[in-house]
């Protein structure tokens, strides 16, 4: 899954980053707003991704970002251009770029979903990927740790109402490490929505020796996602993803290589607006305005759902 981002321009919206341990999920805010957030001068536009994303002020650096959410429940009725029909959420780094450069990132996890026709059952797996020049992902978790079987038996699925938290992390934990070499990607799933049950998905990477570390760990990101290709330029066939609810989003900044972690530097922050086109017609999937959520940084609580399907 390749990314474009088309990034909008204007004033930047000033955030307090205060770091924060991951901590299992608190319970769905039944009050939870899907209100549409007003697109503006500190939005972007993608045609591919909704969500919110915060950039590290400069010689700073992303070091972990996570989120929890509930795996939703797409409409397959209403979908986009070719089948495969498919749609993703995860958490990540980079890959916001114009397509005018090679864009590394992003580095992300989460769920992957797709059904093969309109009104069919969709499947849900777990995924991480280091997307950009030379990776061969998306990679999906297994349930024996053995690369995927050609017919799927191996994959690790979900489903709707299953519980996701997933982060992805510079260097081993649990000690965030400035100095690390390779990202650390964890999904845990908490089958139903039970916290007492968890089960762990992990997997570690180093990126390519011809990515540049000025290219990396530079912005920190929750989307939802209507996977493209072609290296970003042509969206796959797309399905509504239903309203997804992300919960508890925090991120991790440290101040340069080899420095101590970061605490309370104001980091830029924005809303991403999709606007999927197939054919003459657009399909509009917007995050709602933030949701307050006690305890977490960085966007607290949002929703990203479609909004709107026409010319």
């Amino acid at each position: 899954m390749k990314r474009l981002i088309l990034a909008g321009s204007g004033a930047l919206t000033a955030l307090a980053a205060v770091a924060a341990a991951a901590v299992a999920p608190a319970a769905p805010a039944a009050a939870l707003p899907v209100t549409t957030a007003k697109a503006g001068p500190a939005a972007a536009e993608s045609s591919t991704w909704a969500g919110y994303m915060a950039a590290a002020p400069a010689g700073r650096k992303v070091i972990f970002v996570s989120a929890f959410w509930t795996v939703p429940q797409p409409d397959t009725s209403r979908v986009w251009g070719k089948p495969p029909y498919r749609a993703s959420e995860w958490v990540g780094m980079d890959g916001f770029g114009t397509g005018h450069h090679p864009v590394y990132g992003p580095v992300q996890d989460g769920v992957w979903s797709g059904v093969t026709a309109k009104g069919g059952k969709p499947v849900f797996e777990l995924f991480w990927e280091m997307a950009g020049p030379g990776d061969p992902g998306p990679h999906f978790f297994t349930t024996d740790g053995s690369p995927p079987r050609r017919d799927g038996s191996n994959l690790v699925r979900v489903h709707p109402g299953d519980e996701i938290g997933a982060s992805v992390q510079w260097g081993d934990p649990p000690v965030y490490d400035p100095a690390g070499k390779e990202f650390y990607f964890d999904v845990t799933v908490y089958p139903g929505g039970d916290t007492l049950r968890p089960e762990y998905h992990e997997a570690t990477a180093r990126p390519p020796a011809s990515w540049p570390s000025s290219q990396l760990r530079n912005r920190a990101e929750v989307i939802t996602e209507i996977p493209s290709e072609d290296g970003g330029v042509t969206p796959a066939g797309a399905m509504d993803p239903g309203v997804v609810r992300y919960q508890g989003a925090e991120y991790l900044l440290q101040y340069k290589a080899g420095a101590a972690l970061n605490g309370e530097q104001p980091v830029t922050q924005r809303p991403v607006f999709m606007f999927y086109r197939y054919g003459l017609s657009v399909v509009w999937i917007w995050p709602s305005a933030p949701y307050q959520d006690p305890g977490y940084t960085f966007k607290d609580g949002f929703a990203t759902r479609l909004h709107h399907v026409g010319p």
